[in-house]
């Protein structure tokens, strides 16, 4: 699914509530369920620890890939597109319940020099679970060509007007 939703409007909220759900449904009574995890897919390195912060605050044990050893339980996993093509091709045949792509637009945009990201997405595409590409900026006039490039040509798309009239520069 493609969801466009502007700044501010909720698009994080989308992975904490799904990773907040899973913890919940990972004991029934007394029996121990498999952990399912969020894995959510960041374009930039300077957002993860605005993301590890933020999800600590919604009581979620939220990690990276670096610290997978230390943390091997985590709710949600935060990771780069170049740990998507080496470090986690091992978490594709295990507990990954969903993937999240933050900024997918610029998965696409920076592929030209950072071929990692375009690798990533394909790799997450494949998994067997639900992806879902999050963006700001996806422009309607996109949708079509990128769906067909991606090979997601029966996606969803939710969108919510991008436009704020009431933002401006003074």
């Amino acid at each position: 699914s493609f969801i466009t939703l502007p700044t501010g409007a909720g698009k994080s909220l989308t992975f904490w509530a799904r990773a907040a759900a899973n913890k919940r449904s990972t004991t029934i009574g007394s029996a121990l369920m498999i952990r399912r995890v969020v894995l959510v897919l960041l374009p930039v390195r300077g957002l993860l620890q605005q993301m590890l912060d933020q999800s600590k605050r919604f009581g979620l044990q939220a990690t990276t890939v670096a610290r997978l050893k230390s943390d091997p339980c985590p709710d949600i996993i935060f990771a780069l597109p170049e740990h998507v093509s080496g470090t986690l091709r091992w978490w594709d045949a295990m507990c990954i319940d969903s993937v999240f792509v933050d900024e997918f637009h610029l998965h696409i945009s920076w592929c030209g020099f950072r071929p990692a990201m375009m690798q990533a997405l394909h790799t997450v595409l494949e998994w067997d679970c639900p992806a879902f590409l999050l963006s700001a900026t996806f422009p309607p006039a996109n949708e079509g060509e990128v769906k067909r490039f991606l090979g997601l040509p029966d996606a969803h798309v939710i969108r919510a007007a991008t436009i704020q009239p009431a933002v401006h520069l003074q």
